[in-house]
């Protein structure tokens, strides 16, 4: 058999206690800004690296509230994005901060920063 004994086990564990929620949140009130995937931002597959998601998130985030504290992050990756795609950089600072990606009115990248 390819996998050994002392491996089968972990397949039935995961790194979390708990499921990764669904992001959900309102677009009618999120600021809206537009970016541009460079490519700078691509993996070998030539989609932008999901470090980048993060990167974006960050650079939005700390612009606009460069005090706040960060206990966790839950990202959820819908779709993907190329080299050129005009993207919709959505966010919302409330007691959460909430950011959104989106190509071509299809919403491709969520993300929850908690307190």
């Amino acid at each position: 058999e390819a996998i050994p004994e002392d491996f089968k086990s972990l397949r039935q564990r995961t790194t979390l206690d708990e499921d990764i929620p669904k992001i959900e949140f309102s677009e009618e009130d999120l600021i809206v800004e537009k970016i541009k995937a460079r490519y700078y931002d691509l993996d070998i597959n030539g989609h932008v690296n999901n470090t980048r998601y993060l990167t974006w998130l960050g650079n939005c985030l700390y612009g606009i509230e460069p005090d706040r504290v960060v206990r966790d992050i839950f990202m959820n990756f819908n779709g993907e994005i190329s080299a050129n795609d005009e993207i919709d950089m959505m966010y919302k600072s409330s007691e959460d901060f909430y950011f959104g990606l989106k190509k071509n009115d299809r919403t491709v990248f969520k993300a929850r920063v908690s307190p």
